[in-house]
């Protein structure tokens, strides 16, 4: 625009210098008005062009700023998609599962209790993972006959006071979006909120490999569950220096564990 602008004043200078006054015409030779009428042709004709590019600029700033406003409202309306996701992510918070406890903890709400189960600890087949099963199971008709895996129930067999006895568990929802499991201390980073702490348990050294889960610090019994019928059995984890620095870990120091939610 100001190219424009700079271009219209050099014209109108040229339209001063080149339009000679009545006094100047009436003494001027035929030539001379020939010459002047011949620059007003093209000064005529410059300025057409001027309006026209002054006409398209307008059209093409227009254009820019009606994109530009375009532009802003689909990155403001991306923004609040943005925010409206994360508040449903917020909204609907995040599980985990209180090992060792029927009930979850204070701030938390108990989607259900139940029972510890996993492997035998003598079978090499079978999952690796550790559940929460329901107390209130329920079947369909489905059988196999091409072999079997099995889900045992726990029981404590290397936890001081609670030997033998069968191991509860319970399905947990907290408020915060994320929950997670830090292995090694009982404290949450800064910023999250503890729901439980305790100790690390997996299954014995000589027996056939679990996964390591968080057992609550004072864990419960499951009620009438004392029998030896062994299962899955539980055992408090360790530190093994080496690979694992020490410090700041002491060699067979049973290991704590804290689960976080923010």
């Amino acid at each position: 625009m100001k190219a424009v602008m700079m271009l219209t004043m050099m014209l109108a200078v040229t339209m001063v210098q080149v339009v000679p006054n009545q006094a100047t015409c009436v003494d001027s030779s035929d030539e001379d008005v020939k010459k002047t009428k011949s620059l007003r042709k093209d000064l005529n004709e410059l300025t057409k062009v001027v309006t026209s590019l002054k006409t398209k600029l307008t059209t093409v700033e227009s254009t820019f700023q009606t994109t530009k406003t375009q532009q802003a409202g689909s990155i403001t309306s991306l923004g609040s998609r943005v925010t409206s996701v994360e508040t449903k992510a917020k909204n609907q918070g995040s599980s985990f599962v209180r090992w060792g406890w029927k009930t979850c903890p204070y701030g938390s709400t108990t989607v259900y209790s139940g029972l510890v189960g996993a492997k035998h600890y003598n079978s090499k087949g079978h999952g690796t993972n550790i559940l929460c099963m329901s107390k209130s199971p329920t079947f369909d008709n489905k059988s196999s006959r091409n072999g079997y895996a099995h889900v045992w129930g726990a029981e404590y067999n290397g936890i001081p006071h609670h030997y033998n006895h069968d191991a509860p568990c319970s399905v947990c929802q907290a408020s915060q979006s994320t929950t997670i499991m830090v292995p090694g201390t009982n404290v949450c980073p800064t910023g999250w909120t503890r729901q439980y702490y305790g100790n690390l348990v997996a299954s014995h050294s000589a027996h056939y490999a679990t996964e390591y889960i968080c057992l609550d610090a004072y864990p419960q019994d499951d009620h009438g569950g004392e029998l030896n019928h062994k299962g899955w059995t539980i055992f408090y984890v360790t530190a093994a220096c080496g690979s694992l620095t020490c410090p700041p870990y002491v060699n067979n120091k049973v290991l704590s564990c804290v689960v976080c939610s923010k």
